[in-house]
């Protein structure tokens, strides 16, 4: 039998105890060894480890370099920049909580470091084991249009970053995954509430390739939501992300073509069709997926990946893509911002000409 896969935790809070839970759940059956949980607050590691069962380190140091194999990362985000490059360098395998970094700048130097070692760079967008958008992916075939929305209420977690970077970004990726083209425009708005940051985001995507996505993020809702609809050039489709459902509806041959038209239809036809019309022209196929657990099925995709050589399901590259949409989101918010506050401040010079402009 070969060595286990030595792993460290870096972050004891509530995600990274829920990592370092799986890891021991799937110690034996995939061959690993939950070496210890890294966080310089004494009072957070020693809850951390007594759940675990495991050794607390305060820092990554003393030793700790040389004696493992892969680390799973669920420190604050503008630490992840500095541990990860560290870790990399020293040919460590590393699961990067999302998002990868605060900037695309950061993303670069964490890139650099996978591919100078050879590690391996995954980085945790969870929904992407969603089973429901992995089923609507079969049926999805270049889109046109894509509205997403992402909501949930304040959690208190996340403080270090605003809502695009702690929400908005796993539709970010799902949305660069289904486009697979180019970001050429993005206009986007945000409103901050309570966290300093932005907690309301509204965000216009537009591709190379013509399609547009409308996300929406809210981390102060009264109303939670996980939802993603899809056009595509023969179908739409619908993914409810917290249920684990999805509907598709492929339209008859004689819809897409623009052969079927109510106004050509003789009253036999019509009578037919006002009962008939959704299931013949429009049928709609629901699939619904019992429960996963996503951070295990990411838990055991980064050790396929660590044992074969093979890519992971979101790369390194993939984390880096979203971070660069979301610097322009929130580039663009700034803009705006910087636009309503000077035309609060000169109101007699209000004109949506110039607002259109300044924007």
């Amino acid at each position: 039998m070969s060595n286990p896969i030595r792993i460290i935790v870096i972050g004891a809070g509530k995600l990274g105890t829920f990592h370092g839970q799986k890891i021991r759940a799937l110690e034996n059956e995939l061959n690993l060894e939950l070496v210890g949980v890294v966080d310089p607050f004494e009072s957070q590691r020693v809850v951390a480890c007594r759940k675990l069962q495991c050794r607390g380190f305060a820092d990554l140091y003393d030793g700790l370099l040389e004696n493992i194999d892969a680390a799973v990362v669920a420190a604050p985000t503008p630490l992840h920049r500095d541990l990860g490059v560290t870790l990399l360098s020293c040919g460590i395998h590393t699961l990067m909580e999302k998002p990868l970094a605060i900037s695309s700048e950061q993303t670069n130097a964490l890139l650099a470091a996978s591919r100078k070692s050879g590690a391996i760079l995954q980085v945790g967008h969870v929904e992407r084991f969603n089973p429901a958008f992995t089923e609507a992916r079969k049926h999805i075939n270049a889109p046109r249009y894509i509205h997403s929305k992402r909501t949930s209420g304040f959690t208190f977690r996340s403080t270090d970053v605003g809502v695009t970077l702690d929400l908005l970004i796993h539709d970010i990726d799902l949305v660069l995954t289904l486009v697979n083209s180019p970001v050429v425009k993005v206009d986007a708005v945000g409103r901050t509430l309570v966290s300093g940051h932005e907690d309301i985001v509204q965000a216009r995507l537009t591709f190379e390739n013509d399609c547009v996505a409308d996300l929406e993020a809210s981390r102060v809702s009264r109303t939670p939501a996980r939802n993603m609809e899809i056009w595509s050039e023969n179908s739409f489709t619908e993914i409810d992300f917290a249920n684990r459902v999805m509907s598709c509806i492929h339209p008859d041959e004689q819809v897409l073509c623009g052969d079927f038209d109510v106004n050509r239809l003789d009253q036999d036809d019509l009578n037919y069709f006002k009962d008939n019309l959704m299931d013949e022209m429009l049928p709609q196929m629901t699939r619904s997926f019992a429960s996963v657990d996503a951070l295990e099925l990411e838990m055991r995709d980064f050790v396929r990946s660590i044992v074969s050589g093979r890519a992971p399901r979101v790369t390194g590259q993939a984390g880096a893509d979203a971070v660069v949409v979301a610097e322009k989101i929130l580039n663009s918010i700034k803009r705006s911002q910087q636009v309503q506050r000077r035309f609060a401040l000169e109101p007699e010079i209000f004109r949506i000409e110039d607002y259109r402009k300044a924007v």
